[in-house]
């Protein structure tokens, strides 16, 4: 039949089951047992028919208890087998998210900015579950029905004459050979199917992400016409899946009747002659209804595990061709002197696009604050992700303190920066678990720890948390939902003063502040700012006009530099955008 692995995907999917393997062991073989008993209770049956022919009442007692034996051995072993299914599933799904999870953070991030969280998020999702089911039940399911069949054919074939075991095995061997044309001819279906599929899934992500903009703009028939299309097509797919395989399953159906029609010919007309006795026929009719049984089992879940392999196919392709980022334990760690930033001749492209920074140069002396100003898509965000080392230049450096960042341990280097993105980084947890998310265990044991909590929350104009009941104890809700977007980004800002950073790296940090709040943000980040070297992102201009040095920034080029009054004395393009903000 036509399958998706070889050797090494076997090896590769089956080391999901090293934390399991005694669990997997007893699983897979109540699936051996649960399948031989398809041998076992013909053959009984066979022997009891035999005894009852031969008037031994013996042996007929002894068959079924036989016959009993092995329904209670399946029940306990059963029972046995659920226990150890439940901790195979939760131990493979652990093992496999922590092993990606371990890797996914070393992913280079200039690809993976590409793909997005929502599609990497789908991906991960469907390939863990495939992965899961594959492990624990395709795989002990494919090998003890194999087993099964195997032992099935032996015993009919020693029982007929040799010339009818030549010609049910190649009828046998027919009817392997449509089921696995038929697996080809669907497998292509199936991998453009996965991609419909995951578009119709982005398109409902899509309506509900935004369902006031498609409400006030009564677009929802425009979007379910999209959707329409999509499910058109799957379903075009789908019914050409199934006839091809009906046809040819119906064709190795014919296949198999056949030989189980010879049998009993055969054997018939051998118990009639005298040639067999009944326990025979009984015998291998009920080893052929069994093989019958579980070569459609078999097929069915090698198609399971095609249709599976066609999500763990896409998963591999994906995260197989992402580069890594060095290990860090290779790496010399970062040694912090005054935090002086050098970006070095440096150019950068995101993959497949063209290069945003050439031959760029800038030096940042420590323990000044800098701004980057200007238009939306001039390159300051990109700027300060490579300041930040979460990506990399395509050619020349970034260097801290003469340090060059892809030459040494990231990890160490986080250690001594803050950086705030434009979207505030808070998860589904209590306020305090946020707040101290990057201390280290230490000074989350120390004594002081509550006076600084206390601190930084009135520093970052965070006393709203105390008007919640459960005050520090409160849980925020996934992606903070349960905070307004000023009170997330001043939660974000008092974790950043709580982790006391030599380097700080704001993009936007008042972006979602009112005026009021913007006014007092600031002044806190202006203490917070002394002696440390900082680099600030704004389009807001009230945030930056005390900065040592002000770069404006516009197609990825620095075309003026200098203090706030500098730059309005020369009444350039970043007086004309200071002009066009209210309030100064």
């Amino acid at each position: 039949m036509k399958v998706t692995f070889n050797l090494a995907t076997i090896n590769r999917l089956l080391s999901a089951i090293k934390p399991v393997k005694k669990d997997w062991w007893t699983y897979f073989w109540m699936q051996v047992y649960d399948c031989l008993q398809g041998i076992l209770e013909p053959w009984v049956a066979a022997w009891i028919i035999a005894a009852i022919v031969a008037g031994d009442e013996a042996s007929v007692v002894y068959g079924a208890i036989a016959l009993l034996t092995i329904k209670v051995i399946q029940q306990v072993y059963a029972i046995i087998a659920m226990a150890s299914g439940v901790r195979i599933m939760k131990g493979i799904e652990y093992y496999l998210s922590s092993q990606f999870f371990g890797k996914y953070l070393y992913f280079d991030n200039n690809r993976t900015e590409t793909i997005g969280t929502g599609k990497m998020n789908n991906i991960v999702n469907v390939w863990i579950n495939a992965w899961i089911n594959i492990v624990y039940d395709i795989f002990p399911n494919i090998i003890a029905e194999i087993i099964t069949i195997t032992i099935g054919f032996v015993i009919i074939f020693v029982s007929v004459p040799f010339s009818y075991s030549v010609l049910l095995f190649v009828l046998f061997a027919i009817s392997i050979g449509f089921m696995a044309h038929a697996q080809k001819e669907v497998l292509d279906s199936r991998k453009e199917a996965v991609k419909i599929i995951n578009e119709i899934q982005r398109k409902w992500t899509q309506i509900f992400m935004s369902k006031f903009e498609i409400l006030q703009n009564d677009k929802l028939p425009h979007e379910l016409g999209i959707n329409k299309k999509y499910t058109d097509t799957l379903t075009k797919l789908s019914i050409r899946s199934k006839v091809i395989v009906e046809l040819f399953n119906g064709v190795a159906a014919t296949m198999m009747m056949v030989i189980q029609a010879g049998i009993y010919i055969i054997i018939g007309f051998g118990v009639i002659r005298g040639e067999y006795g009944i326990w025979t026929l009984i015998l291998l009719s009920g080893l052929t209804m069994t093989v019958y049984r579980y070569f459609w089992s078999l097929q069915r879940s090698i198609d399971s595990y095609n249709r599976h392999m066609v999500g763990i196919d896409r998963f591999f392709d994906i995260v197989d061709n992402i580069p890594l980022i060095e290990n860090d334990k290779n790496l010399p760690k970062f040694e912090y002197r005054a935090g002086i930033i050098e970006l070095k001749n440096l150019s950068f492209a995101y993959e497949s696009s063209k290069e945003i920074f050439k031959h760029f140069s800038l030096l940042l002396e420590g323990g000044k604050r800098y701004a980057f100003v200007g238009p939306s898509g001039g390159g300051k965000t990109t700027l300060i992700k490579l300041i930040a080392g979460y990506i990399h230049t395509t050619a020349g450096s970034v260097n801290i303190d003469g340090q060059n960042l892809s030459k040494i341990s990231l990890q160490s280097y986080y250690r001594h920066i803050g950086y705030l993105t434009q979207e505030p980084n808070v998860f589904d947890g209590k306020i305090l678990e946020n707040l101290t998310y990057a201390l280290p265990e230490e000074e989350l044991k120390s004594d002081r720890l509550p006076a600084r909590i206390d601190e930084v929350i009135k520093l970052a104009k965070c006393e709203f948390v105390y008007e919640f009941e459960h005050g520090l104890e409160t849980e925020i809700g996934e992606r903070g939902i349960k905070l307004s977007g000023g009170q997330k980004q001043r939660l974000a800002i008092a974790k950043i003063m709580l982790k006391n950073p030599e380097i700080i790296l704001l993009d936007e940090p008042t972006s979602a502040l009112d005026s009021i709040n913007e006014e007092s943000i600031t002044e806190a980040l202006h203490n917070l700012f002394q002696g440390r070297t900082v680099v600030i992102v704004a389009h807001r201009l009230q945030t930056v006009k005390q900065a040592d040095t002000i770069f404006y920034i516009e197609d990825w080029r620095v075309l003026e530099q200098g203090c706030h009054d500098e730059l309005v004395s020369k009444a350039g393009k970043y007086k004309k955008m200071l002009e066009l903000q209210s309030g100064f």
